[in-house]
């Protein structure tokens, strides 16, 4: 009877045996296609304490995007907040304390000197009990697209200044922009 316990004890820790190995290498699984899609985008995403005194976890495109390493950030969570100019100071903490979502674009300094714009959303993640245990931002790089937008402005006033008129034309031969002066000429 002892025997046959024993088998039976043995036909069990292999079927737990088998569970695990499953259990372990879906898990290498997931964490394999995490890895793939931290290391290929071009976001910075992180995860941290609502206070940002510690940070679990950033992807690489930190290092990209702030030209810092993600072992500094891990060693100096706060040195995030470093690089927001002071005039930039509201979009600091002010959202995690209040536990609100958010959605900001504000200015950094690169570890080269640059200034870099970076939009960048926060989530508030909640435990059992409904309180804030970490947020999850993802942040990118808008620098280019901020400059191109400027240019456009400053496009926009110069062809609204001009004293000549001045209209654009699509392709199927629809006015799609007139400046004052070509309104002015033609009404």
């Amino acid at each position: 009877q002892r025997t046959e316990e024993l088998l039976q004890l043995n036909a069990d820790l292999r079927v737990q045996i088998s569970k695990r190995e499953l259990a372990e290498k879906s898990l290498r699984a997931s964490e394999q296609r995490f890895r793939e899609i931290a290391d290929t985008i071009h976001e910075v995403f992180w995860i941290a304490t609502p206070e940002l005194d510690r940070v679990l976890y950033v992807s690489p495109g930190y290092e990209r995007i702030w030209g810092r390493s993600c072992d500094s950030l891990y060693a100096d969570p706060r040195s995030l907040l470093d690089t927001v100019p002071a005039d930039d100071a509201h979009t600091k903490l002010e959202p995690r304390r209040q536990g609100r979502l958010f959605d900001r674009e504000y200015r950094i300094t690169h570890s080269d000197g640059t200034t870099r714009w970076v939009w960048n959303r926060g989530f508030p993640i909640r435990d059992e009990a409904g309180t804030i245990s970490r947020y999850i931002d993802v942040a990118l790089d808008i620098t280019e697209r901020k400059r191109i937008k400027d240019a456009l402005r400053s496009h926009s006033q110069v062809l609204h200044s001009m004293s000549e008129a001045v209209s654009f034309v699509d392709e199927q031969g629809l006015i799609r922009f007139t400046n004052p002066a070509f309104d002015a000429m033609f009404g």
